[in-house]
């Protein structure tokens, strides 16, 4: 027959919180281990002549909870076997405990008597101490808050806080949704205190039976959330709503979308984190602006799109999420980019050239394609072959201009595959043509600003200066730029 192992809840740690079952239960019981002797109910039990084992010695071997849970469920269900085994554990006795998740995840056959929850206990003493409302209330386990899908909207209560160490990933993890002085109750042996978050893990009494409780957030604790940005949005397109925001569109707002992204660039090049910070907001605003006009359109909302890009991300690196193998940075390129081309329906290389978007800048989509062709082997070895292929266009672009009368078509042509044997020539080299030329013409803007002082200094104005001036100012402000950058 197989053992059955019944569950205790002892409740949150005053013996008279027992249940009358689990009173009953716990002093009629052949074998009685204990979660912990840490639990006020272990020197009831004592004080009852009632023999209880715990499996606190493995707390000193253990190097995480996991493997704690694990190691307790393993000798609870060893003992098990001889029958009559009741496992009296903190709490309800059916959730948070994981020794009691690792039984049932092994197999074993439960059998459970209730007691009053630790969350049941801390919210109590929370609501009648402080006043705190339990409406929404969302209860976790510290050592699972990490997996946990809270929303800050509602109230959070996490329970067996267990020691400092344990308070203190605790702080992190809220930290990462709550702002550092958001009130938060801390409820302990000595009642319930509000204290800010950042001083949770400062407490003295800290003990598996503390809890922590963090009322809905509102807009004092300093951070919002995407939840929070799209009630903003949905504010600013409902009537009475701002004027500016209801009558945009997808085509309306292609043109900021654009902005925002070449300012997060400008921001990622400049090296200012405070304005890139700033930046990815402004883009993150413009996928809820277009999630939100979609919504109203009813061709999907802000959920469909954060599924779709977790869906995809998933997908893309089964190398990760999966079953399969990339093991460098080109493996994973080329695991990514045969997914893409099955999700796509693409059956030829060609469509996937094809299918490089028409509003990337010239120099991008040049980039793009050459890097598809070079998937299907059609490729230069090197960079020799494709600078080489440079100085052959600049030959024929010549031609094309001392043609007489001249063909502005084929002028035209010639530079655009001069530019393109160019871009083709950063490819192979590693640089991006796009940033390159961006840096280029930051690196003009420098030297022309230059050229001007160096005229004003001599109270002149730039246009009155000789095209031999201006090259001399333009030299001589190169050597100084050229004497930096190899200083730095």
């Amino acid at each position: 027959m197989k053992p059955i192992v019944t569950v205790v809840g002892l409740g949150p740690g005053d013996p008279a919180l027992l249940t009358r079952r689990a009173e009953e239960t716990l002093l009629q019981a052949e074998t009685l281990i204990m979660r912990t002797a840490r639990h006020p109910a272990y020197r009831w039990l004592k004080d009852q002549a009632v023999a209880c084992e715990t499996p606190d010695a493995l707390y000193d071997e253990a190097e995480d909870f996991e493997t704690l849970d694990r190691r307790a469920a393993q000798v609870v269900a060893r003992r098990a076997q001889d029958g009559g085994l009741v496992y009296a554990v903190p709490g309800d006795g059916v959730t948070g405990d994981g020794t009691v998740d690792a039984l049932r995840a092994a197999g074993v056959a439960l059998r459970v008597e209730p007691g009053v929850s630790d969350a049941s206990a801390a919210l109590a003493r929370c609501a009648c101490e402080t006043g705190e409302a339990s409406a929404g209330l969302f209860t976790v386990p510290a050592s699972l808050l990490g997996e946990a899908a809270f929303s800050e909207r509602a109230p959070l209560l996490v329970t067996q806080l267990d020691d400092a160490a344990q308070a203190s990933q605790v702080k992190l993890l809220l930290a990462a949704r709550y702002a550092d002085e958001a009130p938060a109750v801390y409820i302990g042996e000595a009642g319930a205190q509000v204290i800010p978050l950042y001083a949770l893990d400062r407490r003295g009494d800290i003990n598996h039976r503390s809890c922590v409780y963090l009322p809905p957030r509102g807009a004092e604790c300093g951070r919002y959330s995407w939840d929070d940005l799209m009630d903003i949005m949905d504010k600013l397109r409902q009537p009475g709503g701002c004027p500016w925001d209801r009558e945009q569109n997808h085509m309306s707002l292609r043109r900021y979308l654009l902005e925002e992204c070449y300012e997060t660039l400008d921001a990622i090049e400049r090296g200012d984190m405070e304005a890139l910070c700033s930046e990815l907001g402004d883009i993150l605003m413009q996928v809820a602006f277009h999630s939100r006009v979609a919504a109203e359109r009813g061709d999907f909302d802000a959920r469909d799109v954060t599924d779709g890009i977790c869906r995809k991300m998933l997908r893309r690196h089964p190398h990760v999420f999966g079953q399969g193998s990339a093991s460098t940075p080109g493996a994973v390129s080329e695991v990514w980019d045969a997914i893409k081309r099955k999700e796509k329906g693409q059956r030829s290389f060609t469509e996937t050239l094809e299918d490089v978007p028409g509003a990337f800048t010239a120099l991008m989509q040049a980039e793009k394609i050459q890097s598809r062709a070079a998937r299907a082997g059609f490729d230069w070895p090197d960079a020799s072959g494709p600078l080489e292929k440079v100085g052959e266009e600049i030959a024929e672009l010549r031609g094309a201009l001392s043609a007489l009368p001249r063909d502005q078509a084929h002028v035209e042509e010639e530079l655009g595959d001069l530019l393109f044997a160019v871009v083709n020539t950063a490819r192979h080299i590693g640089v991006s043509p796009e940033l390159a030329l961006r840096k280029a013409c930051r690196k003009f803007t420098r030297r022309f600003a230059y050229i001007e002082d160096r005229a004003a200094a001599s109270g002149r104005e730039i246009t009155s200066l000789t095209l031999d001036e201006m090259e001399n100012y333009w030299i001589e402000y190169k050597k100084r730029d050229y004497s930096e950058s190899n200083q730095t």
